[in-house]
């Protein structure tokens, strides 16, 4: 009860809760303000009572935040992107009541640095450099990438919590960094899980299938969306077992591990994009999402 009374009381003092509905956060405000790191993601709530709120929607990092009814309100994710620059943001959160009446709400944010290590490498310059044909076949693929997730669904596929596609151990960090022969490359955008060659991966949660793609550095790829602009994506599959706009539920087999693509062994390479913000894959798993 104590407990209970005292998130109450911060709600109030913090300004998100208001007669007939409230905002939640998670994570939690401290200190009147949201702080997240590189790379986190926040899960957004306004709780209202039934039919209390009409429409509802928001702004944070200059885009628009989606939000989504649920049975008790309404509900939204962002991430904070890997290169987003430490700073005060806020979160402007725009509702239109029953009433007719629009209040608008700001939350403070603070992001803060994360340094995700720096591997620095020294390689044969042939082992480094792309021919004029593998370039322009890597810019195709960025292309092919960028359409996939610059069209988000306002659905929500998603339900509950997201799950790992694999059972193995990560053998590579997200936001990990490299200097090759002294150039920065880009930085290492997911997780890298250990798996047998030809094991199942599955789905992580339930989704759109947007991409099927054989990518020069990722090989056999697939993207699912998962709505309100939350993206997964599975790189390196030795084969894939969908197909582009089919549906699928979490827990389905998407493909098997494979090493195709630029790799040296059969992992996989497991990533997200939220509101087009690179995020970690623990951020995500962290969510208590319903």
């Amino acid at each position: 009860m104590k407990r209970i009374l005292g998130i109450a009381l911060v709600l109030f003092l913090l300004g998100l809760e208001q007669p007939g509905w409230q905002v939640e956060l998670d994570p939690q405000p401290a200190d009147g303000r949201v702080r997240l790191a590189q790379g986190e993601a926040l899960l957004v709530r306004v709780k209202s009572e039934a039919g209390g709120i009409q429409e509802a929607g928001g702004e944070v990092f200059g885009s628009s935040l989606p939000l989504v009814r649920t049975e008790d309100g309404w509900l939204g994710l962002f991430g904070v992107d890997m290169d987003q620059e430490p700073e005060k943001y806020s979160l402007v959160l725009r509702l239109k009541l029953a009433d007719g009446r629009e209040e608008e709400k700001r939350v403070r944010l603070l992001v803060q640095a994360r340094d995700y290590g720096t591997d620095r490498l020294t390689l044969p310059p042939d082992k480094v450099a792309l021919s004029a044909e593998a370039l322009a076949r890597v810019r195709a693929d960025q292309q092919a990438l960028a359409r996939a997730w610059q069209t988000p669904s306002s659905m929500r596929y998603w339900s509950g919590p997201f799950q790992r596609p694999v059972p193995g151990k990560v053998s590579g960090v997200f936001g990990r960094r490299r200097i090759i022969n002294g150039q920065p490359r880009s930085p290492h955008t997911g997780q890298d899980l250990r798996a047998a060659l030809s094991d199942p991966v599955l789905a992580s949660n339930a989704g759109q299938v947007v991409l099927v793609r054989d990518c020069f550095f990722s090989g056999n790829s697939v993207v699912v969306d998962h709505g309100l602009g939350l993206y997964s994506m599975y790189f390196h599959l030795s084969e894939v077992k969908v197909k582009e706009g089919e549906m699928v539920e979490r827990g389905q087999i998407l493909g098997l591990i494979g090493m195709s693509g630029r790799a040296t062994g059969p992992h996989l390479h497991w990533g997200f994009r939220l509101l087009g913000a690179r995020v970690d894959p623990e951020a995500i798993l962290a969510l208590p999402l319903p």
